[in-house]
This record gives structure tokens, C-alpha cells and sequence, in this order.
């Protein structure tokens, strides 16, 4: 069970149970965000979910190899729920989970419910308050926000991997119950939620000092410019040179250290593998492209993430534009 230490909850680890009820969460609260946001889905504001999904899903891909065979990556939730709304957050942090698991298998199918409710509402609401909270209280000086958005970072990613500790132990397919995997989610992650914490405080300063307006937990309201758009050159150059490097860390590196994703050898060492590859739709399982070399298929399948979060932002911008 030590090796449990990710977020993404593959096939295999959920009852029937608990995945009526995770996705049954996730309908409700999207039909909510869905009715409070309609008014908001502009053409700039789709813009700006789009670009930082196309981030998030760029940086979730730089996997850092631990040794001992697993790994810790940045998950994002915290940062859009700081730079957006939470409902605005919960859509950009959907649209990432639904091109992993769609497209590459990242996070089971069955445990879609539980992947969003932990990553794309906890995450993303525990971080926007977190941040608005230490603000209010302590200010809006630089040092106060570096330490308002660790803290939500740290704090969204740790609640997270307790939510999925809770619906793992419960899990009457998964042969532990709470008392080992809640230690251990909450224990790991609250750990490597420091990494999180690093990264969503530096991110946050720079987008103060840079694009102020675009940090809804600052004004309180998201304001966007006419002409910002996914197609900026900053943004898909940005995005292009973390899938570029990418191969360093999800395939050499990982090569190295003997990497496998934790809740992978957790399903082999529980004889859950076979279900987990029986569910298994898609020939671009853990971002490979069947007959190319490792960092080379790595490469394309991230260029490919993000064209299909391309090609939803546009259909999405015509249709609005239509409307």
C-alpha cells in the first residue's frame, strides 16, 4: 500500500456504490457551475479556461520520478481556482481530466466521478478559499500572497488525496479500508503538496504583477481583455516548450528510476491489474504511440492533448459567437 501516493484513481479500485455516488456528485455540481456561468461563457473567458487547461494538462505531464518506482507531478487545481472562480476552475480542471481519461486512460473510466469531485471541486474550492481568506485576513502585500497561494496549493492537493483515501477505503473492491488508506493518501500527499505549493505561489505573483486582471481572487471578479486568446504566442509557446521537455521526466527519467504510476502497481500487487486493463479503450495508454519511440510517442500524444483542448475552444467560441 506505500506506493499509493497518487490522485488519478484508476478502473478497478471503485465499488458500484461509489461510483453511482462520485458521478452523481459530479452531475449535480456541474449542472450548478453549467446554470450559474452561462451568463459568463464569453468568447475571452472560454479563451481563458482553454489556455489554462492547455497548461495544466502540459505541466501534469512533467511526471517527476522518485526513486523507489514512483512519482509526483503538478496537479493545478489550487492555481485556477485562485486565478478563476471556482466554477470557472471546476470547467478548466474538467476539461483536462476528461482529455486524460478519454484519450490516454489517465484516471479509470468508473472513476471519472471520484477523479473530478477530488481534483476539479475540492482542489479548485479549497484553494480559491484558502487564498481569498489569507488575503482578507493579512492583507494583499507580495510575501501574504506568495503565502495565501502555497497554502492554498498545499492544502487543496492534501484534502484531495484524502477525499481519494475515503473513497478508496470504502471501496468494497479495494482489500483495504480506511484505517490504511487514509494514512497513507493524507500522509503522502500533504507531504508532496509542498511541491504544489511551490509552484501555484510563484505562478500567482507573476500573473499579479503581469496580468492583474485576470486573478479573480484579487478583484473578486474576472475581467478579461478583448484579444486574449489561446492562440496568443506567449501562451502556445509556453505550452509547447513543457511538451517539449516533457520526455525528460514522464520517459527518461522515469527509465531511470524504474517508474510505473503508483495506483498501477498498487492494481498488480492487488491483482486488480487485469481489470484495470480490461477497461482499457484507447491505444494511446499512458501517453504511447503504438510503433514509435517512447519520448517520440510522448511527444505527439501531449501535441495531441492539446489539440483536441485547441479544438474544443474553438467549437465552443463559434457556438458562443453564434448565440
Amino acid at each position: 500500500m506505500k506506493e499509493v501516493i497518487t490522485v488519478h484513481i484508476p478502473d478497478g479500485f471503485l465499488d458500484f456504490p461509489t461510483v453511482a455516488i462520485t458521478y452523481i456528485m459530479l452531475l449535480t455540481y456541474g449542472g450548478y457551475v453549467l446554470r450559474k456561468t452561462r451568463a459568463q461563457i464569453v468568447p475571452e473567458r472560454i479563451s481563458l479556461v482553454s489556455v489554462l487547461a492547455a497548461a495544466v494538462f502540459a505541466a501534469q505531464m512533467l511526471n517527476w520520478p522518485i526513486p523507489g518506482g514512483t512519482s509526483l507531478h503538478f496537479v493545478g487545481g489550487a492555481l485556477v481556482g485562485i486565478v478563476l472562480c471556482p466554477e470557472l476552475g471546476f470547467l478548466t480542471m474538467l476539461l483536462v481530466l476528461l482529455v486524460q481519461c478519454l484519450i490516454f486512460h489517465d484516471g479509470g473510466i468508473t472513476a471519472l466521478g471520484a477523479n473530478v469531485l477530488n481534483m476539479a471541486i475540492i482542489d479548485v474550492v479549497a484553494g480559491h478559499l484558502t487564498y481569498r481568506i489569507f488575503i482578507r485576513l493579512f492583507g494583499a502585500k507580495d510575501s501574504v500572497r506568495a503565502t495565501a497561494a502555497f497554502l492554498g496549493g498545499w492544502l487543496g492537493l492534501t484534502l484531495a488525496g484524502a477525499a481519494a483515501g475515503l473513497e478508496i477505503g470504502y471501496s468494497s473492491s479495494f482489500p483495504y479500508g480506511v484505517a490504511v488508506t487514509m494514512p497513507v493518501m493524507v500522509g503522502w500527499h500533504a507531504a508532496l503538496a509542498v511541491f504544489e505549493g511551490m509552484i501555484t505561489a510563484p505562478t500567482i505573483l507573476y500573473l499579479i504583477h503581469k496580468a492583474p486582471q485576470l486573478v479573480s481572487s484579487e478583484t473578486g471578479k474576472i475581467e478579461t481583455r478583448r484579444g486574449f486568446s489561446l492562440t496568443s504566442r506567449k501562451a502556445l509557446l509556453a505550452i509547447l516548450i513543457l511538451i517539449l521537455i516533457s520526455p525528460i521526466f514522464g520517459v527518461i527519467l522515469a527509465d531511470m528510476v524504474g517508474y510505473h504510476e503508483p495506483l498501477d502497481i498498487a492494481a498488480e500487487v492487488l491483482n486488480l491489474a487485469e481489470l484495470t486493463e480490461t477497461i482499457n479503450w484507447t491505444p494511446l495508454l499512458d501517453y504511447a504511440v503504438p510503433g514509435m519511440p517512447a519520448e517520440l510517442g510522448y511527444v505527439i500524444a501531449g501535441l495531441l492533448g492539446i489539440a483536441i483542448i485547441l479544438g474544443i475552444y474553438l467549437t465552443l467560441t463559434r457556438l458562443v459567437k453564434r448565440r
